[in-house]
């Protein structure tokens, strides 16, 4: 290498007069031949200097003057040779012939032959400076040995047209050699052009597919790339040997010009021989340096090609690490060690990226057990779904045992439940983590169990001897219920009739309350009288008790039906054993189904732009809208309290508060933001909670600066409260409030169900009928809503403006075949008239209702004739429902003597009206 590098440099720095020369670099042909032989070609044969090749140069590069184009030298070297190889076709003319620049292309093809002497060149040179007559011009050209023949001629005729086109794609050549080679090498490169950057391409595809994890498609591109870097090899061989051959050449026909300096007239000018000789020299050697690239190309290839198996055999070897894990997650789904089998497969995926991820898990090749974490998630969330199943079904089950009164099984059952909770936990995997679950609200459940109020312990009473009737009331206040209808047998000898002789579990017996107790009885004498089951269904409980108890009948209560229906009346009868006038022997058992209380439920929290969205929400939650209540001014627009929708006439609660529990269908009133206290005059609520009613009025009330909408019942009383004193004021004791602000009064109830007398800072001495309804054994023996039997005053509350009590007004209530009648009067030119009679039922609460008979009734009783009129049918239905639904609305409520009134109106909405009621003495009906 050496050696080469310093013959180049001293071949560049000849100095005149001596032999530039050049020699093979075998010793770098043979370094090259060691990284691929086909890099280094055989060495290039310089081309020919043929007839043609001697003819055109001389004629480029001699006759083209300023008045000879180089163009006109190609026509007339053409036309020369078409008048021999086709006669035809070749057409000029004698002033054509006679130019000097014919001539001088005429003469290059004579002194190009090398078939004819000096003497012969001379004479046919001579020749063509004469003039040649059209008719002789073949003959002379047929005179040149080189053209003496048609195929010689064609065969010149080629090779010139080859050169001439080869001459055109180098124009800018000094010499008309020099665009032949530069136009010949030019060739090779664009041939070299075809194929170079498939290798970079190939490269490319290589690192993309290794970067997906595409290890077998990577090495595919890979012998792509190591193809294409062979051509590229191949193709600088030959560039080098294009070079070399340039280089060679250029030495041989320019020795002279190269050594020796071109001397100008007073100065030495550049020898640009000399300088296209250097170039060449740098090309040779800028054509070895791309040589020798190849094999710091071919090592990157091969280190590739290694990175790739390795790579690749790593990739498959944690392929089948996740797949052996994968099984043993699904091996351990149902055992408690799922989560760290489940880790430690994550740990293998982690180690993968996340887009080679389409490619590790392609099961061709590597098995079904090549699943994402995500499916076996999906299994072990249906294995643990199934469990947690298992596990509520088992606290399903324990609790009945509870409901069966079997409490030691139950705890049992609850520990082992428990031991399995603990040593198995609920686990799941989400987010590529597995994680525990708590199970809490199953373990809530299972320590919230305890023995039922229905598993309390009683002893069976001695009711063997005893009258039917006296042993079914020692059972009910044993909490003990006879088990279906009694064993009749007769009496023996010296026994009673109608008598219990056997009872099922025995006297004595410890059992868990409400269980039944079998019993035989004996048969009244053949003698005795049968009686009549009078009617009951529709009564009140303690109506129908007191009938079968006048009528010599035993009573059982079955259980009760809740009242959630606006229809059911709690404490009402709806159904009996034994049919009305069915005449049974004397102690007979007729079991009742009696409707029991409302339920309790709780007021959710209500907020409604309007009053007619509120109501529609109090419905939904169970309760009967009652009228709106005026709550606390709306809040100053923009200022700090204020939220949206705060606007006067807006609903922002109810009256109970959200999250009072009372009873279903129990009146709520929407609570409404008041008008903004701005610029007007306001006052504060009076101080009156925990006052008595009547002094609350009073002090509401003692300037007409507000009134009293409303007094309607409360809350059972609560701890510091006392009956009949209020409990809520609405608008907010102390808000301030402006003129004519209404105000709605609730009164603290007694906790029992009694009607309690309205307490008084000096109550007076007597008060009409107090306490004739009040106290724990009030109406004893008697229906329920005994209480308002009698005639009722009625009067405006003081300071209130009540719409319709402007006349003197007398309600009279009697009870009439179990059922209430309710009879208005209203007096008018000093005559009481007779307005309307309403049956009434009385609730839990002692509050009066429209009867289930009367709705029930005049349901019937507004259904549509056939033939009447359709326009009367649509005016008469719409006031006919209109009336239905103000009677199953109708509520009417006492606290001492203040009655409320409430009821739905279909255009006005909820209605609620407070009037003083004072019992003036019995019914007159």
């Amino acid at each position: 290498m050496l050696l080469a590098l310093f013959q180049i440099a001293f071949l560049a720095t000849a100095a005149r007069g001596e032999i530039v020369e050049y020699w093979r670099d075998m010793p770098f042909e043979r370094q090259v031949r060691a990284i691929n032989p086909t890099c280094m070609p055989q060495e290039y044969v310089q081309i020919e200097r043929n007839y043609a090749f001697r003819v055109i140069e001389a004629a480029i590069d001699q006759c083209v003057t300023a008045n000879v184009t180089e163009k006109q030298v190609k026509k007339y070297s053409y036309l020369i040779t078409r008048s021999i190889a086709d006669p035809a076709t070749a057409s000029f003319t004698v002033g054509e012939l006679s130019t000097d620049g014919m001539k001088c292309v005429l003469k290059t093809f004579v002194d190009a032959s090398d078939q004819i002497n000096d003497m012969q060149k001379q004479s046919l040179k001579s020749a063509v400076d004469g003039v040649i007559a059209v008719k002789d011009w073949a003959g002379f050209l047929l005179g040149i040995p080189d053209l003496a023949s048609t195929d010689k001629a064609k065969a010149t005729e080629a090779t010139i047209s080859t050169l001439l086109n080869l001459r055109d794609r180098m124009p800018e050549a000094q010499s008309f050699a020099d665009s032949v080679m530069q136009a010949a090498e030019l060739g090779r490169n664009y041939m070299g052009d075809l194929f170079l950057g498939e290798r970079e391409i190939a490269m490319n595809a290589v690192a993309y597919n290794a970067d997906q994890c595409r290890y077998a498609d990577a090495r595919q591109y890979l012998v792509k790339a190591r193809a294409a870097a062979d051509k590229e090899c191949v193709y600088a061989g030959h560039s080098y040997r294009q070079h070399e051959l340039n280089l060679r050449r250029y030495i041989l026909n320019n020795q002279s010009r190269i050594t020796s300096p071109y001397i100008g007239q007073g100065y030495v000018k550049g020898n640009s021989a000399r300088a296209r000789y250097n170039d060449l020299v740098r090309y040779v050697q800028e054509a070895k340096e791309t040589l020798r690239g190849f094999e710091q190309i071919y090592r990157a290839l091969d280190q590739t090609e290694e990175e790739l198996f390795n790579k690749g055999r790593r990739f498959f070897d944690k392929q089948y690490d996740y797949r052996y894990q994968a099984h043993q997650v699904r091996a351990s789904l149902e055992g408690g060690n799922v989560c760290r089998a489940f880790d430690k497969l994550q740990s293998i995926l982690d180690q993968i990226p996340p887009e080679c991820h389409p490619v590790y898990f392609n099961k061709k090749g590597i098995g079904e057990d090549m699943v994402r974490p995500a499916v076996l998630a999906a299994e072990l969330y249906q294995v643990e779904q199934r469990r947690n199943a298992q596990w509520w079904d088992e606290a399903d089950k324990i609790a009945a045992l509870f409901r069966q009164c079997k409490e030691d099984e139950g705890y049992a059952r609850i520990s082992a439940l428990q031991s399995r909770i603990n040593a198995n936990p609920i686990q799941y995997a989400m987010g590529g983590q597995c994680k525990t679950l708590a199970s809490q609200d199953l373990r809530d459940r299972l320590n919230a169990f305890a023995p039922g109020e229905n598993c309390a312990q009683t002893i069976v009473p001695g009711i063997e001897g005893k009258k039917l009737s006296v042993a079914l009331t020692m059972l009910s206040k044993a909490s003990l219920l006879p088990l279906g209808s009694p064993v009749m047998v007769d009496p023996q000898s010296g026994q009673a009739g109608g008598i219990v002789i056997v009872a099922d579990p025995a006297p004595g017996d410890g059992v868990t309350i409400w269980t039944g107790v079998a019993l035989t009885v004996t048969n009244e004498p053949p003698d005795a009288e049968l009686v009549s089951v009078p009617q009951v269904v529709g009564k009140s409980e303690t109506d129908a008790l007191t009938l079968l108890a006048s009528a010599d009948l035993a009573v059982a209560v079955e259980d009760s039906t809740p009242a959630d229906k606006l229809d059911f009346t709690p404490g009402m009868v709806y159904g009996a054993s034994h049919a009305t006038g069915a005449m049974v022997a004397p102690q007979t058992v007729v079991t009742l189904n009696i409707y029991g209380p409302r339920p309790m439920i709780e007021i959710p929290g209500i907020t409604a732009p309007d009053i007619p969205g509120a109501n529609s929400k109090i419905t939904a939650a169970g309760f009967i809208a009652g009228p709106p209540a005026l709550g606390e001014p709306a809040p100053d627009e923009g200022g700090s309290g204020a939220e949206p929708g705060a606007e006067p006439g807006a609903v922002y609660g109810t009256v109970p508060p959200a999250g009072s529990v009372v009873e279903m269908f129990s009146p709520v009133q929407p609570l409404v933001y008041g008008p903004r206290a701005t610029g007007v005059e306001t006052r504060p609520i009076p101080e009156v909670l925990g006052k008595p009613a009547k002094v609350a009025i009073g002090l509401v009330t003692q300037d007409g600066f507000f009134s009293i909408g409303s007094v309607s019942p409360g809350d059972p009383v609560g701890e510091g409260e006392k009956p009949g004193t209020v409990q809520t004021v609405i608008p907010g004791q102390g808000t301030p409030q402006v003129k004519g602000t209404i105000v709605t009064l609730r009164i603290a109830m007694p906790r029992v169900q009694q009607a309690p007398e309205i307490a008084q800072e000096n109550p007076p001495e007597t008060t009409p009928d107090a306490g004739s309804d009040a106290g724990p054994d009030a109406g004893r023996g008697a229906g329920r809503g005994d209480s308002w039997v009698g005639r009722w005053t009625l009067e405006a509350v003081p300071g209130a403006a009540t719409k319709g009590l402007d006349k003197p007004m007398v309600m009279d209530i009697a009870r009439i075949d179990g059922k209430l009648s309710l009879k208005l009067f209203v007096q008018k030119d000093g005559a009481w008239e007779d307005r309307f009679t309403l049956l009434m039922a009385v609730d839990a609460n002692n509050v009066l209702r429209t009867h289930p008979d009367m709705l029930r009734e005049f349901k019937r009783s507004i259904k549509p004739s056939q033939g009447t009129n359709g326009v009367m049918d649509e005016v008469g239905g719409k006031i006919a429902d209109t009336i239905l639904q103000l009677l199953e609305t109708l509520k009417i409520s006492r606290v001492g003597n203040i009655c409320t009134l409430n009821m739905t109106d279909q255009k006005k909405g909820p209605q609620s009206i407070g009037f003083s009621c004072f019992k003036t003495g019995p019914s007159q009906q």
